[in-house]
């Protein structure tokens, strides 16, 4: 019967037969649990300052520390930079704030991540890009409206801060019949909302504002909102030649909406590949999901994958996929390097 050796870190050795059972001398409990390490925090923590000056990290887990900053190192600046906070949290709370079946949500460059698991970076460059789109969408809007913006976040952070609330308020008008819209209109009764967990994240706090207060942030919502731009007008310039490329895809041919009650992960038939110029059924949801699946793939500079779906010579070929992808680097959801190689797979 032939036997084994093994050694410590000392030089301490055991001696086994060669058929012993892992089961029999492995001892699962003796291994570090570095989720409570500080070290590994204080150390990961350092590291995210030092790449992301104005990032404002919550969460306790050491490890889950340590994934995000290396998922935010695969982020080009212009995507990183445009995270204003991540919060790790639990499964629990990922289903409250995000809902059924989300990995993570975005909201206003927050970004809500698991606290523990693997590091998933695509994971991260996803909600990182959705916090890139709405950068680039806030842009366009304070230029469009310009005082009527400012006057109307001045109040609403005036608010937030006076009822020591996470995040501004918003304004929703009720028609007799019920129905929410934000548009204005003299019948309408007025509610402020607030981001919060149920999923919708927008929810009406009884008491939290006055009377007084909700006209006069109303009046500030019509003002800035409402100004006869049109609804074109606040969207960003990337969006507008997006959706150009993209053409009338979003929401045709999926099916069950299983994600978060209003997103579905699969195409009808079941199946998840490319076709009509998305990388995945989930990005045919609409333009805000079609730019964060696209990203995907560069998370683990996987850029091979695009061959097929940019070579005019393959059976999959779409010149959509290659538009995408020129817009993304033009307005810094990839970098250079990232772009070149991918086209560097270009077969005519």
């Amino acid at each position: 019967m032939g036997r084994t050796s093994l050694f410590d870190n000392t030089n301490n050795f055991y001696s086994i037969p060669f058929e012993t059972s892992k089961d029999e001398v492995e001892c699962i409990s003796c291994a570090q649990d570095l989720s409570e390490s500080r070290y590994l925090y204080d150390f990961s923590m350092i590291k995210i300052k030092n790449l992301a000056p104005f990032l404002q990290v919550e969460g306790e887990d050491a490890i889950g520390v340590k994934n995000l900053l290396k998922g935010l190192k695969k982020l080009p600046p212009a995507v990183r930079d445009s995270l204003i906070q991540v919060k790790l949290v639990s499964e629990d709370e990922i289903l409250a704030q995000c809902g059924m079946n989300a990995w993570g949500c975005e909201y206003g460059g927050t970004v809500w991540i698991p606290d523990s698991g693997p590091s998933w970076p695509t994971g991260i460059y996803h909600e990182a890009a959705h916090a890139r789109t709405d950068q680039l969408q806030s842009e366009i809007i304070k230029h469009e409206v310009g005082e009527e913006y400012i006057s109307y976040t001045s109040y609403a952070l005036e608010l937030k801060r006076k009822y020591n609330q996470e995040y501004k308020p918003r304004v929703r008008f009720y028609t007799a019949e019920g129905e929410n819209t934000e548009n204005f209109c003299e019948s309408c009764s007025v509610k402020v909302v607030w981001p919060n967990e149920d999923g919708t994240r927008l929810i009406e706090k009884p008491g939290v504002v006055t009377e007084t207060e909700k006209k006069e942030i109303a009046e500030l919502w019509s003002n800035y909102y409402f100004t006869d731009i049109g609804p074109d007008s606040r969207k960003s310039n990337f969006e507008k030649k997006w959706e150009v490329v993209a053409g009338p895809v979003y929401g045709e041919g999926l099916g069950e909406k299983i994600v978060a009650g209003h997103n579905a992960a699969k195409w009808k038939d079941g199946t998840d590949a490319p076709k009509n110029g998305v990388i995945m059924a989930y990005g045919a949801n609409n333009f805000w999901e079609d730019v964060a699946t696209f990203v995907e793939p560069f998370a683990e500079k996987n850029h091979d994958f695009f061959k097929q779906y940019i070579s005019p010579s393959s059976p999959q070929y779409d010149g959509r996929y290659e538009e995408k992808l020129k817009l993304l680097y033009e307005y810094g959801f990839i970098t250079e390097m990232d772009y070149l190689d991918v086209m560097s797979y270009k077969e005519e």
